[in-house]
């Protein structure tokens, strides 16, 4: 998902479904989102609806994954800018990123080690 500018107007419901870490900011106005906890999932209808309203410059960044409906409450329409997960949070990127820094580690290490033998490391 790439980042989305998009225009909410009043009496016009938006419903996106986003990632765990994905964010929305209220660039200009108040815009009000709902959405469900999704680790409750398993209560079906009977979930408590979480609500929250953004003022402008507001930012909300979504704990889990879900469906959200977004909508502007006044009377004007508001613009709202969704942001996807930081792949940097991602497990994925942790999990490469903790395998590189490993991967030099042993790499610089056998070098060091090569190095002080006086033997040369094939290329």
């Amino acid at each position: 998902m790439e980042q989305q500018q998009r225009r909410y107007h009043p009496k016009q419901l938006h419903i996106l479904r986003l990632k765990r870490g994905s964010a929305i900011v209220a660039l200009d106005g108040r815009l009000k989102i709902r959405y469900r906890d999704g680790s409750l999932d398993w209560l079906a209808d009977s979930v408590p609806v979480v609500s929250r309203l953004l003022e402008e410059g507001d930012c909300h960044v979504f704990p889990r994954g879900g469906y959200v409906e977004i909508y502007a409450p006044g009377v004007t329409a508001v613009t709202g800018l969704v942001l996807p997960p930081s792949p940097a949070k991602s497990w994925v990127a942790v999990i490469v990123r903790f395998l590189s820094r490993d991967v030099l580690r042993l790499k610089r290490r056998n070098t060091a080690r090569a190095g002080s033998n006086g033997l040369s490391m094939p290329e």
